[in-house]
């Protein structure tokens, strides 16, 4: 049976470049970025240490609202 974990989501301005610079950094992409309900992105990566982590980019975001950020 599967093992219990969670998965923590970073807030960034765009998944697609912050995916690209997980892959720079040694990471890679675990699930595509892909359309979640609501309009928002998000992508499943691994870090080079095989820490598993989500990055999500907000409509509110794209649309020019100011968003707190990690990436």
């Amino acid at each position: 049976s599967p093992s219990p974990m969670s998965v923590s989501y970073v807030l960034v301005d765009d998944v697609h470049a912050a995916a690209a610079k997980v892959a720079d950094a040694g990471g890679k992409m675990v699930v595509e970025p892909h359309e979640v309900p609501g309009g928002d992105w998000i992508v499943r990566c691994r870090d080079a240490q095989g820490a598993t982590f989500a990055l999500q980019s907000s409509k509110a975001s794209r649309a020019g609202k100011s968003v707190s950020h990690w990436c």
